[in-house]
């Protein structure tokens, strides 16, 4: 029998034992790859372990960061070292004289500081700046030249907007008022700070009610509508005495006879006409029996820009302001605006609208 026909019965006999054969056998050479891997891998593990465990830093324990370079930059920042100047020093051997360039550019030759003329080329030299009225070398506002005379560092812009005397005015309204920044005495008049932040027109709630014939005078009956209340109070006073809570006090009563012709009859009659007189500062109002008051009032309320602080007076009111007693004597409601007056020195001061 042919070989080939041996081997070919031998497959077709035993082919499937061949593939299980065949598979075992690489299933056994993939495990051993695995486990030579695992192997292999673990090994190069533990190298790499022992390489870093091996590894020593360059600098094993850090030194603290001093901050001492830091801390002195800042504070020559905020506050530069100046060079001291000595205005008196004069040239020497060892000591030259200062000089500047000409400002002519043809001519550029170095000329004492002090000179307004070059004496090479007769050329007028530029007034320093510090020299010029009014200088100010800081820009904040104020001129050196009074910033010096109360101490003040003319190269700090810092110190015009400082309030030196802790009287609510910094150093630039003080010099702007020409009043002494160190005294807290001597400020700017607070009344240029004053503004009118609201008017109000308001009825005057007073009404004269009735009048009572006592042995030892009249007793007036006045009703007065207080803020906030539905029903007026009823309150009896007498002359010169203050109406409740208000600030009117019963000036006079008055009472006057008058013929005229009887709305029922039209025969003529003698009626009696009574009227009461009340005032507040020196306003006067005249008022009928059982009469609303013609005349109107206000209620003013001033801000003080300076702290924001208001304060109310009526139309006609009164308020002390830095020791000085002022008095509004008018009202222009349109504008908003009030007219006061100094009662020291009768000047009459405009306060605008906020």
């Amino acid at each position: 029998m042919p070989a080939t026909s041996t081997f070919a019965a031998f497959v077709t006999r035993y082919y499937d034992k061949v593939i299980a054969l065949v598979a075992v056998i690489i299933l056994l050479a993939a495990i051993g790859t695995l486990a030579m891997g695992r192997h292999r891998g673990a090994a190069e593990e533990q190298d790499y372990l022992a390489r870093l465990d091996a590894l020593k830093p360059a600098h094993p324990t850090l030194e603290p960061v001093s901050l001492v370079a830091h801390s002195n930059t800042l504070r020559q920042l905020a506050a530069p070292y100046r060079i001291a100047i000595d205005p008196g020093r004069t040239a020497g051997f060892f000591v030259p004289e200062s000089r500047v360039w000409c400002a002519n550019r043809s001519c550029r030759k170095p000329i004492p500081l002090a000179s307004t003329n070059c004496p090479f080329c007769q050329t007028g030299q530029p007034v320093e700046l510090k020299e010029v009225a009014g200088y100010d070398g800081d820009g904040g506002g104020i001129p050196d030249k009074w910033e010096i005379k109360y101490n003040l560092d003319p190269l700090d812009p810092a110190d015009d907007a400082r309030d030196s005397d802790g009287d609510g005015f910094n150093n630039l309204a003080e010099f702007k008022a020409g009043t002494d920044p160190l005294d807290p005495r001597n400020h700017p008049d607070r009344l240029g700070l004053l503004r009118v932040a609201k008017i109000e027109v308001t009825k005057l709630p007073i009404k004269f009610m009735a009048v009572t014939k006592m042995p030892n005078g009249n007793r007036i009956q006045m009703n007065v509508l207080e803020p906030g209340a539905a029903q007026p109070s009823t309150y009896f006073v007498v002359t010169n005495q203050m109406i409740g809570k208000t600030d009117f006090k019963l000036l006079h009563y008055i009472e006057t006879k008058e013929r005229r012709p009887s709305p029922v009859t039209k025969t003529l009659m003698d009626f009696t006409i009574q009227k009461v007189q009340i005032g507040r500062g020196g306003k006067v109002i005249t008022l009928g029996l059982g009469e609303d008051a013609s005349e109107s009032d206000y209620k003013i309320t001033f801000v003080q820009t300076l702290d924001g602080t208001s304060f109310e007076t009526a139309g006609d009111g009164q308020f002390t302001l830095d020791g000085k007693r002022f008095r509004v004597i008018a009202v222009d409601n349109q504008a908003a605006s009030v007219v006061l007056q100094n009662d020291a020195d009768k000047m009459e001061t405009t306060v605008p609208k906020l």
